[in-house]
């Protein structure tokens, strides 16, 4: 490429000799050279960028892939009644707690297969659970998730998720941390 802009550089000088006459030949060539490795590495740096944006998209779209096949009614129970969980990991869910699990469940690239309306619905029926009694909605959270415990991949996926909404308010207290270690315990994946 280097070499065909340079051939192309000297052809104009030549054709427009009398517009570059007082620039000496040599310079000129240097000029075209150095405008040649500009354009070199420009495109090199193009390419560069151009592969980080394919790789990080590629990265998105791939949790999204892992998940289609596996994104069933039990699953989806499963990780609404995890992010429930964690919600309530101190033991209420609050107004904010539940508008925030909403967002993310709109949001989150892991959840955009599938319908946030059944999602919502499921949240909030576990959610709803967690508040009329606590003690029974924990047992009714911790029944969900064991009952995707055989799907290695599907038990990753919703550590992901739960520790998604842990993290939601930027700081993961320690309630929060005994209900990642005990679910994590019961998938059989780190938390």
């Amino acid at each position: 490429m280097a070499n065909e802009i340079l051939k192309c550089g000297i052809k104009i000088s030549r054709l427009f000799r009398c517009f570059f006459s007082h620039i000496p030949t040599e310079v000129m060539l240097v000029f075209l050279r150095h405008t040649a490795a500009q354009l070199n590495t420009r495109s090199r740096i193009m390419l560069d960028f151009k592969s980080f944006l394919s790789n990080a998209k590629n990265a998105v779209t791939g949790l999204a892939d892992q998940l289609k096949g596996v994104m069933d009614e039990g699953f989806a129970k499963g990780v609404m009644a995890g992010m429930a969980w964690m919600a309530a990991a101190d033991g209420s869910i609050d107004n904010t707690e539940k508008k925030k699990v909403a967002a993310a469940i709109k949001m989150h690239p892991a959840l955009q297969n599938q319908n946030p309306t059944e999602l919502q619905k499921y949240f909030f029926e576990f959610a709803g659970m967690l508040e009329m009694d606590f003690d029974m909605g924990v047992e009714n959270c911790r029944a969900a998730v064991q009952a995707i415990s055989s799907n290695a991949n599907q038990g990753e996926i919703l550590m992901k998720l739960v520790g998604f909404v842990a993290a939601a308010d930027g700081t993961v207290d320690d309630a929060e941390k005994d209900v990642l270690n005990e679910m994590s315990e019961i998938l059989g994946v780190s938390a």
